[in-house]
């Protein structure tokens, strides 16, 4: 292994908590009442695994609770749209037999989160998966780099948060010159 860097955090977040109610009339309120405290440890590795191989690797593990709120059911309870994990892996190969031919791919987990400021409506947890080609070369004595990304390849539905869908599969090309 050619090269590594190890990277952590220890963390300590204090926030608002907000979070939906249903009011008496039906209607969807947005309340704040109290701290989010989002505490954790965070931990990724970067390097060459092989001369043609880079791997990057990751986790996140939070305690994750609600504290200093006029409500007592909330006192204690998880703060909504938030996972208390998450992980990552990417891996980039070089195609030996092809230079400048390289072939990426990522998995992407995010855990359950709750919807819910009782958190009795749990939201699943999910995983994503990115594919990519990419091919550098000179062009007329320019650096050129041809990229082809694919997000989310299974075209999975997921909730990125408590209110939003994550994106459908998405497909991307781009160039770019180095004048």
């Amino acid at each position: 292994m050619d090269a590594l860097l190890i990277t952590g955090a220890l963390y300590r977040i204090e926030k608002a908590n907000s979070y939906e109610e249903t009011n008496s009339s039906g209607l969807l309120v947005i309340n704040q009442d109290g701290t989010e405290v989002h505490q954790g440890f965070e931990l990724t590795a970067t390097g060459h695994v092989t001369r043609n191989l880079n791997v990057i690797v990751g986790g996140t593990i939070m305690d994750l609770k609600v504290t200093k709120t006029d409500t007592a059911s909330l006192l204690g309870k998880k703060p909504t749209g938030v996972s208390d994990t998450l992980a990552k892996i990417y891996l980039d190969y070089s195609l030996p037999w092809v230079p400048g031919l390289s072939v990426s791919g990522g998995a992407y987990h995010n855990g359950t989160m709750y919807k819910d400021s009782a958190n009795l409506q749990k939201i699943s947890g999910s995983t994503i998966f990115d594919l990519g080609l990419h091919y550098a070369t000179a062009i007329a004595e320019h650096k050129v780099r041809f990229d082809l990304n694919i997000a989310n390849l299974t075209n999975r539905n997921y909730w990125a948060t408590s209110y939003s869908l994550g994106i459908p599969r998405n497909v991307a090309f781009s160039v770019k010159v180095d004048l």
